[in-house]
């Protein structure tokens, strides 16, 4: 059998799962992440109260796994069923890989809505969290199992094949890094900071410093760029690449690229395939 990369394990492991994959160093810092960038996650964690009780639930999982030093399996803040998984270099602990987001068929539809209504009040029901619910990938208990054995032999694997990635990167470069895994979703200060697990202070004056831009800014850069790869190797439309890019619509779409490249991203794709270079 080929043997795997750890970047491939884990996204097969999302696709597998449908749920989102997290792998995270000894400081709870995200060094990949796959899933939840449009779903019923991300919704809620557009609402700065629902963040900060996502936050907090998952550093006491952190610190629960880092003491016992065992899985640990737990329902988060708004009902979905998830795993923390210690990875060990020795005795150390080294990492963290966090499987999440999976509805537990027994509690249903009920559990989840009960949370919400619990943390954000009785009258928070935007018209698109109902669809992202059931959206939301379900599991039995045996199932739910499995994907408990699952995480502890991917976990294994990393350990037996020294695959755990390098540990010295910094706030600023694990910040680009899921900029870019996560280009095609809608991207936030809060939820990078949810995903390297520091305070938007941290991540904003680090960032600043070691990039000489804002993350903001180095955001926009990287969408406009990957949106005009996309116009010059794809036959997708306008819209389909404003949505792959992350951008909220058309419209601002359409602005911010003419600003940045002096055209409309028509105009640029019929000039780039005509022969012209404009970037």
């Amino acid at each position: 059998m080929k043997e795997l990369d750890t970047e491939s394990l884990l996204r097969d492991l999302h696709l597998a799962t449908g749920m989102s994959i997290q792998l995270s160093d000894a400081q709870f810092h995200s060094l990949s992440f796959y899933g939840s960038g449009r779903g019923y996650c991300a919704l809620l964690h557009d609402v700065p109260e629902a963040l900060e009780h996502c936050m907090r639930s998952d550093l006491q999982a952190f610190h629960r796994v880092r003491e016992t030093g065992e899985q640990y399996t737990y329902t988060c803040p708004f009902g979905l069923f998830t795993a923390l998984t210690p990875i060990r270099e020795g005795k150390q602990i080294v990492g963290y890989l966090y499987v999440g987001g999976a509805l537990d068929e027994a509690e249903g539809l009920e559990l989840p809505w009960r949370c919400v209504r619990e943390r954000l009040g009785e009258f928070y029901a935007p018209q698109q969290l109902a669809q992202k619910m059931e959206e939301l990938p379900r599991a039995n208990s045996e199932r739910l199992e499995a994907i408990c054995e699952l995480a502890r032999f991917v976990c294994a694997y990393i350990e037996q094949n020294a695959a755990f990635p390098a540990r010295e990167a910094s706030i600023a470069t694990l910040a680009e890094k899921y900029i870019l895994q996560n280009l095609n979703t809608k991207i936030t200060l809060g939820r990078i900071c949810l995903a390297l697990h520091c305070s938007k202070a941290t991540l904003t004056e680090s960032f600043r410093r070691e990039n000489g831009v804002t993350v903001v800014q180095f955001l926009n850069e990287k969408r406009l760029e990957r949106a005009a790869a996309l116009l010059i190797q794809s036959s997708l439309s306008v819209g389909q690449v404003a949505q792959e890019c992350g951008f909220s619509g058309v419209e601002y779409f359409s602005a911010q690229f003419k600003r940045r490249f002096g055209r409309s991203p028509l105009s640029f794709r019929k000039a780039q395939r005509a022969g012209e270079n404009l970037i």
